[in-house]
């Protein structure tokens, strides 16, 4: 079973996720600090809302025996509609609603689709235990906007290559090897992955000196 996280992280860069997931390396910096203090509060586990029209809850586990994943929502809200799904426990009907939180909003086309996936995996999860009454979104805590995200067939096709290149490396147990561009500037991990040192074959350059 592949995380949630762990789909964002491999999009993003996939020679930090495997540092992050086989060699167990991490490094914080201001970046990463500003997102685990922006999700304290909804990982908290309790009820974020509830009012007549909605029941918003925090930390909400799921996960897809169909595609292999799993994790947290960071936000998962209930809407009142009585054309949405039972919920049990409750006597109404509601849609639901997924929201991922993010510090910033980015225009870099590599991050955007990384979070568009993390959301999506969260969103078929969600699917297959509530029905097809359910919507997806990201909030941004720069803009205090949400923005939602409509999904099709190749979000499908992509997650399901995703997984199954995940697991690959997860079964070779090999890093893949890094690939130096703009994502690079903000990473935590620059300092250990240094992406601009090219690797060397210590054979190759002693026999370049012989030569």
């Amino acid at each position: 079973m592949i995380e949630f996280r762990a789909l964002q992280q491999y999009l993003y860069c996939p020679h930090r996720w495997g540092l992050r997931y086989l060699y167990g390396e991490w490094e914080d910096n201001a970046y990463t600090i500003i997102a685990d203090l922006m999700h304290e509060r909804v990982h908290s586990g309790q009820t974020l809302q509830r009012t007549a029209q909605k029941i918003a809850f925090g930390n909400v586990y799921l996960y897809s025996e169909k595609y292999g994943i799993y994790g947290r929502a960071d936000n998962l809200e209930l809407h009142l509609n009585a054309n949405g799904v039972h919920i049990p426990g409750l006597p109404q009907r509601y849609h639901v609603c997924i929201v991922e939180y993010k510090p910033t909003e980015t225009k870099e086309e590599r991050m955007t689709v990384a979070d568009r996936m993390q959301v999506y995996a969260q969103y078929v999860c969600a699917r297959e235990l509530f029905g097809e009454s359910v919507r997806a979104y990201l909030y941004y805590g720069n803009t205090r906007k949400r923005k939602e995200l409509v999904f099709d067939k190749n979000d499908d096709a992509m997650l399901i290559s995703l997984v199954s290149r995940i697991n690959e490396w997860m079964h070779s147990g090999t890093v893949p090897l890094a690939e130096y561009g703009n994502h690079c500037n903000g990473c935590s991990l620059k300092d250990r992955c240094m992406p601009k040192v090219k690797e060397i074959s210590v054979r190759n350059e002693i026999l370049k000196g012989i030569k």
